[in-house]
């Protein structure tokens, strides 16, 4: 039994840091672009726009064209409604979590993903 507690648990904790090590190196490391308000608002025709708020904040104000998606359905891996080879453009109310759902979309394969670097519904009039 002391032999066990000398050799396996110290591989295990090592491993495990390991492991955090590898993901968190990832997580900082994806490459996201944020969009101001003008940039993302004529980018938005050229790939795949969506909003990644609440079904209600969708549907009671969404920019034309957006689709809703859940940040859990993006990165399932039976998603087949959002293609990876083209753009795609997030955004939700809170940026930081429009930025957290592009890390998570890169880190399962998805090459250009921006997101909106402000708040939506603009401060500043309607889109």
């Amino acid at each position: 039994m002391d032999q066990l507690l000398i050799y396996v648990i110290p591989i295990l904790v090592g491993v495990t840091l390991g492991l955090i090590l590898v993901i968190v190196r990832d997580w900082i490391k994806t490459p996201v672009t944020a969009l101001e308000q003008d940039t993302f608002m004529g980018s938005i025709r050229k790939g795949q726009l969506i909003d990644v708020r609440s079904k209600r904040e969708f549907q009671s104000n969404a920019i034309k064209g957006a689709r809703n998606f859940t940040v859990r359905f993006l990165i399932s891996k039976n998603q087949t409604k959002v293609r990876k080879d083209l753009p795609v453009y997030l955004y939700h109310s809170k940026p930081f979590k429009a930025k957290r759902s592009a890390k998570k979309l890169v880190i399962r394969g998805f090459k250009n993903v921006s997101f909106l670097n402000q708040t939506y519904p603009f401060k500043n009039g309607p889109q």
